[in-house]
């Protein structure tokens, strides 16, 4: 029923990834203010939390939110979908 993660990865696929990657960081360069005057945004603590990519949220927003439900049923569409892109999920990154 769920094709999962295929069009996350199909956008991934390709040549030019990390130029593409770099692209889709939401916030990049916006005006922060400072005591000199409004300087470009540059985030360096990747290691506590990293910066929302414009190809993950655009996949959430098509393809999660649109069916988001409780993980744990399989009584309804939804809730089988999710369940579903849970396991699919878990099964990519273990």
């Amino acid at each position: 029923m769920v094709m999962a993660f295929a069009p996350f990865q199909t956008a991934l696929s390709g040549p030019g990834l990390v130029a593409r990657l770099r692209a889709g960081l939401i916030g990049e360069g916006m005006p922060i203010p400072g005591p000199f005057g409004p300087k470009p945004l540059l985030y360096a603590d990747y290691v506590a939390s990293g910066r929302a990519l414009r190809q993950v949220e655009d996949f959430v927003a098509t393809h999660v939110l649109p069916y988001y439900a409780n993980s744990h049923t399989q009584a309804s569409f939804c809730g089988a979908y999710i369940t579903q892109m849970r396991e699919a999920a878990r099964a990519t990154i273990a």
